[in-house]
């Protein structure tokens, strides 16, 4: 079970995700010839300018769409060739879920992307606003979670991101968590 969450304020994109699960090698067809090993959750999709999916839910077709994705420096862009990926990679038995964050015009850009368990396609990308924290993961845990890190944030008491990961380690069961917590910040 996953639990990740993305917020921002001025200073950038905060984005936190437990490491159940990890390391994976996936990869069932590689444009690029060997497995690729996947060892974060938190996807590097674009360097410069810098743009990721923060993803859930079965790693495997997860490695897939990171060793067969083409970099493209629109966020828009990028959570629909992760779709088209998601649609060539994931049978109908598992599920995919992610948070595609970046900057587009300055401004921080943030997609979820649902593929659920029995169904052909995935969803089209929703727009989401980062200013309020947004989960991917265990939606048993994410509004606890999410309240908890919006408490701790609002009045300045913490750094977005200490926030985002206090908020993990508190709401995800001991069982369920596996250290380290990945952390990224993503400047405009």
């Amino acid at each position: 079970m996953t639990l990740g969450l993305a917020t921002c304020d001025d200073n950038g994109i905060y984005i936190a995700i437990e490491s159940q699960g990890l390391p994976v090698i996936g990869g069932s067809l590689l444009k690029l010839g060997f497995p690729l090993l996947l060892d974060s959750k938190i996807l590097q999709l674009n360097h410069q300018p810098r743009i990721v999916a923060v993803v859930a839910g079965g790693l495997e077709h997860w490695a897939d769409v990171a060793a067969n994705f083409d970099a493209d420096t629109s966020v828009k862009n990028a959570a629909e060739k992760v779709i088209k990926l998601l649609d060539t990679y994931t049978n109908k038995d598992n599920q995919a879920y992610a948070l595609v964050c970046g900057y587009e015009d300055d401004r921080p850009v943030c997609y979820r992307i649902n593929r659920f368990e029995k169904k052909d396609k995935t969803e089209i990308p929703i727009t989401e606003k980062l200013k309020c924290i947004q989960a991917v993961g265990s939606s048993k845990y994410a509004e606890k979670a999410k309240e908890f890190a919006k408490k701790a944030i609002d009045p300045g008491k913490r750094h977005p991101l200490v926030a985002l990961v206090e908020s993990i380690d508190s709401f995800l069961p001991g069982s369920m968590i596996r250290y380290p917590i990945h952390t990224l910040v993503i400047r405009p």
